[in-house]
């Protein structure tokens, strides 16, 4: 059984929940015997520098809050060299990795897990100077991500968060276009939207990538070339039926180095948070991070 255990949390995460989920885990590990300690962030960066600072010193590390703060130490240990097995506890917004793992969502079960769970070896991949476990897209999801986040302005965000934004950008979006390579080769026509994946799972219910596996050693790439607003919903209501493969102007791609371009200003997200603009160079990191389930 694990007996040191560092407890990192956004205790704004899912409108308090991170607060919460903390109190209720540090209490459950406590009574089981574990060396507990708790730190919690109260900005952006912060996750990152806790894990980079502290994560060596423990068995393994909670991560409470949503991907954003999963994001953050996973950054902040692969800054630091530190290969401790992290537990992603789901109390953000979509919680897509936890989803991935199947995790719980009592308290008494993550603790369990937290103690004695076993260890999944994932990749990771890198966008310039961020690592991130999940996805990273350029395009339409990109500039919604930057709108939500410019008008965040400290609350907590849920799905719905999302969907006014959404709205207001499709009407009216100018499409990009973006040249995209794989392992050094042309991926087609120019896409309009592009996301790079590690997991099926993407921002809740879509599905981007059904096959994809986070530990194959590499990254799957959807270019999509819609070119007006309708092919964003035909597209997203594809992604929401797992049934993306069907429409014609949609290609997917599996490599290990992916460059997107574009002419003019195109931003990324990265991990659901915002991650600059174009171009961006993404390398898979494989087997660089170590989950619990």
């Amino acid at each position: 059984m694990r007996r040191s255990l560092l407890l990192i949390a956004n205790p704004a995460s899912g409108r308090t929940r991170g607060a919460r989920m903390a109190a209720a885990l540090l209490d459950l590990l406590r009574v089981r015997g574990a060396d507990a300690v708790l730190v919690e962030t109260t900005r952006s960066g912060h996750a990152r520098e806790f894990a980079a600072r502290l994560a060596g010193a423990a068995e393994a590390v909670l991560a409470i809050g949503g991907d954003g703060t999963l994001n953050e130490v996973v950054n902040g240990m692969l800054d630091a060299g530190v290969s401790v097995p992290i537990l992603p506890v789901p109390a953000g917004t979509a919680n897509v990795v936890a989803a991935e793992l199947g995790l719980p969502a009592a308290p008494a079960e993550l603790a369990e897990v937290a103690l004695s769970g076993a260890v999944r070896i994932w990749d990771a991949a890198r966008a310039g100077n961020r690592a991130f476990l999940m996805t990273c897209g350029a395009g339409f999801d990109a500039a919604v991500v930057e709108a939500v986040h410019a008008a965040r302005a400290g609350r907590s965000l849920g799905l719905l968060s999302y969907f006014a934004p959404a709205l207001r950008i499709a009407f009216g979006y100018s499409f990009p276009r973006m040249d995209v390579s794989i392992d050094g080769e042309p991926a087609g026509s120019p896409a309009t939207f592009v996301l790079v994946g590690n997991t099926r799972l993407y921002g809740g219910p879509f599905s981007f990538f059904p096959d994809a596996r986070p530990d194959d050693g590499l990254l799957d790439v959807c270019c999509m070339r819609g070119a007006a607003w309708p092919d964003l919903f035909r597209h997203a209501w594809g992604a929401f039926r797992r049934a993306l493969a069907a429409c014609p102007d949609v290609s997917f791609h599996r490599g290990t180095r992916v460059r997107i371009e574009a002419a003019g200003r195109v931003p990324v997200q990265i991990d659901g948070d915002p991650g600059g603009e174009l171009p961006v160079e993404i390398g898979v990191l494989p087997g660089a991070v170590r989950l619990l389930a």
